[in-house]
């Protein structure tokens, strides 16, 4: 087996993983929550946080977090749409790839010594529900993801389970 054809097997098993869960029949944090701990488990990503969208009151609360370090945020944590990464794309619905953090001018810093971040909007009927974010303290470590997230935040997108 290639280096390249092992990745691509784990990805497929994170993403059948991932369809699992969506189909099981649970509330939405739990479901959000065995989510961020897959992920975390296959990939071994440093920080993973899933917020739900709410635009009535132009924030976004985190539902689930995994990290493997130290962190202030926690299920609760809250934002304003617009500000940081993660209210970024809350507010416009368009994913944020950051190979450095530090060239972003929108960075606000939620994990110690992060370097990368990817944070990938979960949309259906044209309105962002959710934003799936992911930090990392290595430059460039989500360079070649965003393919493999967009249908992962799809697998979990049933507008029923964000109502």
């Amino acid at each position: 087996m290639t280096p390249a054809s092992g990745a691509h097997s784990d990805q497929l098993a994170a993403l059948n993983a991932i369809a699992r869960i969506a189909n099981l029949d649970l509330e939405l944090r739990p479901m959000l929550q065995r989510v961020a701990d897959a992920l975390v488990e296959h990939f071994g990503w440093e920080f993973i946080a899933l917020a739900m969208v709410d635009v009535a009151s132009n924030q976004f609360v985190c539902e689930a977090v995994r990290s493997r370090v130290p962190t202030p945020v926690t299920v609760g944590h809250h934002g304003t749409l617009g500000m940081g990464v993660v209210g970024e794309v809350a507010r416009t619905g368009r994913a944020i790839l950051l190979d450095d953090v530090r060239e972003h001018d929108n960075y606000i810093a939620t994990m110690p010594d992060t370097k990368a971040e990817l944070c990938v909007p979960v949309r259906h009927g044209g309105k962002t529900l959710a934003v799936m974010n992911l930090e990392s303290n290595r430059l460039r470590a989500f360079h070649d993801q965003l393919p493999l997230l967009q249908p992962v935040v799809l697998a979990f997108a049933a507008p029923e389970r964000f109502m």
